[in-house]
């Protein structure tokens, strides 16, 4: 519904123009959003996409109303162009009809955001739209050295539909970008952390570092091994790891599996998902528990078998504690990964979140897998619960001088000396699911944020790719991002954290014994001695 609001479109226009969506909820999309419409009417209240619906409706049907502001506002100026909507572009060219005086500033190499209903050809038909408009091209560039500035703009010419530009700068031309090839993330993260610590000593301030990462779920190794080696950071735009509701969530199940006497556990995730169990049997629940001195876990479960309780609340409580019996045996006869995906599938939380149409719904599923794969590290869920407890606690320590770390669209607009851009491996940048779902114009839109990443950098821009990544819970071979490919060899160089050990094994003889005496290698790095051989 938002999205058919930022292409300004009523029910009735998606009807009668047939747009993509209508097929959401069995075909019943278009007379869903009738009845919302009807509904926010009735309560005399409009959402955020009505609030420029509506004037468009206005705009339409009441010419009077439409002349009195194309008079009153006689000169109009945007900024950030390339990121309007339909809805907001139809406004700007209704008011700017009569006096056409419109100054409109924008860089369509750096549209990012078509998730949230921005439009590039807003941009990009500019021109044609306006015919008598003046384009004035801001090339030169303030922020960085020239081999940065090349190397983006011939990343960017990649791309078809733009509209073209040459940066240029008065300044040197600075280090080239360093490509780094890492043999997984666990490495990237420990590099990454020693390039910073290198930087600090020679009197730079942490403040001029960023990590710009494509997703979400790329923060955790970072942030654990910068609370390891007390490197003081910051997650801009966005919460740390473990902050992050569903990962408290998925904790707070571990903590309860772990001890039954965990109250706080079991007040987090007694209805999360919905089982049925209203503000007044939670209160129940607190009020036995107290009058008793028993658990809430218990509390719960003698209250079940009462019938101070609805038929349905029993029922669910009788369920749930069932499954907590049943996910104790499972710690003692699973590897913890395992375990984690078994009590999110059982508990229904995942199924919470595939039925969740948000923009947020797939970043939480990945950070969901991402906490597989930290929990696999531990060899006990004791272990790993003490860990995250000092996590948490190390995570609240405050400090002037931060490494910033933030995704690529947190980034935009923001400036930093130092830049690493982690990651860089296809599937995860360019991400798949864009290119799945827009085919080259996600791919497009990809690129651009790989523009937007390497422009951040004022002096120096590291990108690093890993050659094996841990993804759900396994080991999974990785391929070098094609932007990397798309980079020019001139303003790049090109190499590897691990040459002096490729040298040391290259005449390595591998025999059943090898795995033994690499067993604190990572398979990553295994599967790389291999295959040098």
């Amino acid at each position: 519904i938002q999205r058919w609001k930022d292409m300004g479109l009523n029910p009735i226009d998606v009807k009668n123009r047939h747009h993509g969506g209508t097929d959401f909820a069995n075909n019943q999309a278009i007379k869903l959003y009738q009845y919302y419409q009807d509904r926010l009417i009735t309560l005399n209240a409009v959402d955020f996409g009505d609030l420029l619906l509506h004037v468009i409706t206005i705009f339409k049907t009441k010419p009077d109303i439409k002349k009195l502001y194309q008079n009153k506002f006689k000169y109009i100026l945007v900024d950030e162009f390339q990121d309007t909507n339909a809805s907001q572009y139809y406004w700007l060219k209704t008011l700017a009809e009569n006096h056409k005086n419109l100054c409109a500033v924008g860089d369509d190499d750096q549209s990012i955001y078509s998730w949230r209903g921005a439009d590039v050809n807003n941009i990009l038909n500019f021109e044609k739209d306006f015919k008598n408009a003046k384009i004035i091209r801001l090339e030169r560039n303030y922020r960085s050295t020239g081999n940065i500035l090349a190397a983006a703009s011939h990343l960017i010419s990649k791309n078809q539909n733009r509209l073209g530009k040459t940066l240029w700068t008065e300044g040197d031309m600075g280090n080239t970008i360093n490509i780094r090839t890492v043999y997984d993330g666990r490495e990237e993260a420990q590099s990454i952390s020693d390039e910073i610590e290198s930087y600090q000593r020679n009197n730079n301030s942490i403040n001029n570092v960023a990590i710009l990462v494509r997703a979400g779920f790329q923060t955790r190794t970072f942030e654990e091994r910068f609370l390891k080696i007390g490197l003081p950071y910051q997650v801009i735009g966005g919460l740390r790891f473990y902050e992050r509701a569903e990962i408290r969530d998925a904790i707070a199940y571990l903590r309860l599996v772990n001890s039954p006497d965990d109250q706080l556990a079991f007040e987090r995730v007694i209805n999360k998902p919905k089982r049925g169990l209203g503000e007044m049997t939670i209160r129940n629940i607190e009020q036995y528990s107290r009058a008793s001195k028993l658990s809430l876990e218990m509390a719960a479960r003698k209250l079940a078998e009462t019938d101070e309780l609805s038929s349905k609340a029993a029922s669910s409580i009788r369920l749930f504690g069932k499954n907590l019996d049943k996910w104790r045996i499972d710690v003692n006869n699973n590897k913890l990964g395992d375990l984690v995906e078994i009590i999110l599938e059982e508990s229904g939380y995942v199924e919470m979140l595939k039925k969740d149409r948000s923009i947020e719904a797939p970043g939480r599923l990945e950070n969901l897998k991402e906490l597989v794969n930290a929990i696999n590290e531990f060899d006990s869920l004791a272990n790993f619960l003490e860990h995250i407890q000092l996590v948490m606690d190390g995570s609240n320590n405050q400090n002037a001088e931060t490494a910033k770390i933030m995704t690529l669209h947190a980034a935009k607009g923001l400036e930093f000396p130092l830049v690493f851009l982690p990651g860089w491996e296809e599937g995860l940048f360019p991400n798949q699911r864009s290119i799945d779902e827009s085919g080259e114009s996600g791919l497009e839109e990809e690129r651009r944020l790989a523009y937007v990443g390497i422009t951040r950098a004022k002096r120096k821009a590291i990108i690093s790719f890993s050659m094996n990544r841990f993804y759900q819970g396994d080991w999974i071979d990785s391929m070098a991002s094609r932007f990397i490919d798309e980079l020019p060899n001139d303003y790049i160089e090109k190499n590897s954290v691990f040459e002096e050990d490729k040298n040391e094994i290259e005449d390595f003889e591998f025999n059943q014994d090898f795995e033994v005496e690499s067993e604190n290698k990572s398979p990553g790095w295994i599967r790389y001695q291999k295959r040098i051989k």
